[in-house]
């Protein structure tokens, strides 16, 4: 993964050349970030090697017509989904899964914490639902003991697809450009913002570990440190 120095580098290489880049933020939203934030700018490329497990074949793949494309499509699998949220500073904030005896399936929703380009969050949340039995091919129908595991990472992706703007399948000519993920992070080299991170660390020690208290010296022991420091008058 990549990192840019600053924005004015990033840009200068993206429009020489935006075809060569996968956009997870829209360009124009980074050009607005405000003066008291910088921007944080990871550049990740996935392996288009299938047994890495970046990404994997799209059969069911059909153009905007309907149509089965005439090449091969991908689309990305959940470790390259997780690779791109990391690089993204996104972040699981709850996932929750329950049971239906009606319908014999695991539910969960999950909810994603992911960068607003004006320096907040924005909470993303999707559902997946999983039958409890899975189909063999000869037509029998078992128990499936990760139903509900499949269930939670189902709606974790769905979560980073809807928060990154990533599309269902891409070609692989697509997948071989670079990844590039933007967030807002407050810039401390603006006075006001340092103070206001100073500010916030004690207060975070503070609450963790409680004020610290200035030591106290007892009369003796001041006297003490006076004759001390003046020597012998």
């Amino acid at each position: 993964m990549k990192k840019y120095n600053d924005l004015e580098e990033f840009l200068q290489d993206y429009y020489k050349s935006p075809e060569w880049y996968n956009m997870l933020t829209p360009i124009q939203s980074i050009q607005e970030i405000g003066h008291i934030y910088r921007p944080v700018i990871n550049m990740i490329k996935l392996s288009t090697d299938l047994e890495d497990n970046h990404i994997y074949i799209q059969k069911n793949a059909k153009d905007p017509e309907g149509k089965p494309y005439p090449h091969t499509r991908y689309s990305i699998a959940r470790r390259g989904l997780l690779l791109l949220a990391t690089a993204a500073d996104c972040h699981f904030v709850d996932s929750k899964i329950t049971y239906n005896p009606e319908t014999e399936s695991y539910h969960c929703t999950a909810s994603l914490k992911v960068h607003d380009m004006s320096g907040g969050w924005r909470i993303i949340t999707e559902s997946k639902s999983v039958s409890k039995f899975m189909t063999l091919k000869n037509g029998n129908r078992i128990p499936d003991p990760e139903a509900s595991t499949k269930a939670e990472s189902g709606a974790q992706n769905r979560c980073i697809r809807a928060a990154l703007n990533i599309k269902a399948h891409y070609s692989l000519e697509q997948l071989e450009k670079p990844f590039v993920a933007v967030y807002p992070v407050l810039d401390s080299r603006d006075e006001d913002v340092k103070r206001a991170l100073i500010s916030g660390a004690v207060v975070s020690t503070n609450m963790l570990y409680g004020a610290v208290k200035p030591l106290q010296l007892d009369s003796s022991k001041d006297n003490e440190l006076k004759m001390i420091e003046g020597g012998d008058e």
